[in-house]
C-alpha cells in the first residue's frame, strides 16, 4: 500500500497461502512462507501398513481432501477439484482409469458406496444447500433425497442399502442423526440431542455416534442407538 494515497499493488499472482511477513532492514525484500496444500489418495494393506501406496498424483486438486470411499470391487470414488469445482471421480485401485462422475453441480463431496456396487450416496449444494444425494455407480440419475434448509453431511449405507443415515444440522446449529430411504421419501428423525458422525453395525441393527456437547465437566459420549429408532 502507497502511503498516503493507499493506493494497493498485488505481490503474489499464484495460487499459494502465505503466512507471515517480514522486511529486510533496507525496506527492499520481504520474506515470507509460502503454504502450499498437497492431497493425494493412496491404499494401504490391512496387513501391512508397509505396502501403502499412491494411487492419485495430481499437484493442486485437492485428491481425497473431502472424501474417499472404496467400492465393494476394489474401485474408489474421490473428490478432486480438477477443475476448480469439487467432483466425484472414480478409479481403478492401481490408480489406472481415472473418470469423472460428477459435472457442472457446484460442489460434490463425501461419498458413500452402496454395498451392491450399484449406486452412490453422496452430499452436494447444487440445489443450494448441502442435502444427500444417491446417483448410479457410473454417475447417471442423480436424485436429491433430502432437502430444506441446513446441512446434511456423512452418509452411510446400511448393510442391506436399504437406507442411508446421515448427520443434519439446522437452523439451530445443533447436529442430529437422520436417516432416509435410499429410493426417496421422507427423512426420519433418530435423534434430538446433539450427536452425529453415525457409523451402522455390521448387522445393519445399531448405529453408533457421537451423543452429547462436550462440556467442562462432561467430554463427548458416544452412544449405540437402533437404527429403527429409539
Amino acid at each position: 500500500m502507497t502511503y498516503p494515497e493507499g493506493r494497493l499493488n498485488k505481490i503474489t499472482n499464484d495460487l499459494n497461502n502465505y503466512l507471515g511477513l517480514s522486511l529486510t532492514a533496507d525496506g527492499k525484500t520481504m520474506a515470507t512462507v509460502q503454504h502450499e496444500r498437497l492431497s493425494n489418495v493412496w491404499s494401504v494393506s490391512r496387513a501391512d501398513e508397509r505396502l501403502a501406496r499412491q494411487v492419485t498424483f495430481d499437484k493442486d486438486k485437492d485428491e481425497g481432501l473431502s472424501g474417499v470411499a472404496l467400492a465393494p470391487d476394489g474401485k474408489i470414488v474421490y473428490t478432486a477439484r480438477v477443475t476448480g469445482i469439487q467432483d466425484l471421480w472414480m478409479t481403478n485401485p492401481d490408480g489406472s482409469g481415472k473418470r469423472q462422475l460428477t459435472f457442472n453441480a457446484r460442489s460434490n463431496f463425501s461419498p458413500e458406496v452402496a454395498p451392491d456396487d450399484r449406486s452412490i450416496a453422496f452430499v452436494s449444494d447444487r440445489s443450494g444447500s448441502s442435502s444427500i444425494w444417491r446417483m448410479d455407480i457410473n454417475g447417471d440419475n442423480p436424485k436429491q433425497l433430502t432437502n430444506g434448509a441446513g446441512i446434511a453431511a456423512l452418509p452411510a449405507f446400511s448393510p442391506d442399502g436399504k437406507w442411508i443415515i446421515y448427520q443434519f444440522t439446522g437452523a439451530d446449529n445443533k447436529p442430529t442423526v437422520w436417516k432416509v430411504s435410499a429410493e426417496g421419501g421422507t427423512p426420519i428423525q433418530l435423534t434430538d440431542v446433539y450427536s452425529g458422525k453415525p457409523v451402522i453395525s455390521p448387522d445393519g441393527e445399531f448405529f453408533a455416534c457421537y451423543y452429547g456437547e462436550a462440556t467442562a465437566d462432561s467430554p463427548i459420549k458416544i452412544a449405540v442407538i437402533p437404527l429403527s429408532g429409539g
